[in-house]
């Protein structure tokens, strides 16, 4: 049982609360839960952003507002793909690539086609 254990040192125990979300940003970024995808730690993506269906995003991607990815597309590690840029279905953008992409001024709305 842990319990006692928890018990007995329950004064060396603190509870610690890690924010994955931004602060004071002027666009926040993805809420990921809804999103069927596969998005490793570390990952940042920033809201709105279309994710299509069973996609993997990982670790140390930056996806910027307007993005719109395929279904079963990877993005690799380290990958940058900027505002408004738009991979297709069952792509891999390789490891370190960078997609320019533009969102002028930096206050306008994502265009949706």
């Amino acid at each position: 049982m842990i319990e006692p254990v928890l018990t007995a040192h329950a004064d060396q125990i603190s509870d610690q609360v890690v924010k994955t979300d931004g602060r004071n940003t002027g666009v926040p970024l993805l809420d990921i839960k809804p999103v069927n995808a596969r998005i490793e730690p570390g990952a940042i993506i920033r809201n709105p952003v279309t994710i299509g269906n069973q996609a993997v995003i990982m670790m140390g991607a930056i996806i910027n507002i307007g993005v719109e990815i395929g279904d079963k597309t990877m993005i690799d590690m380290g990958v940058v793909l900027g505002g408004r840029v738009q991979v297709g279905a069952r792509c891999h953008i390789g490891a370190g690539t960078v997609l320019a992409g533009v969102v002028e001024p930096p206050s306008a709305t994502p265009r949706r086609h």
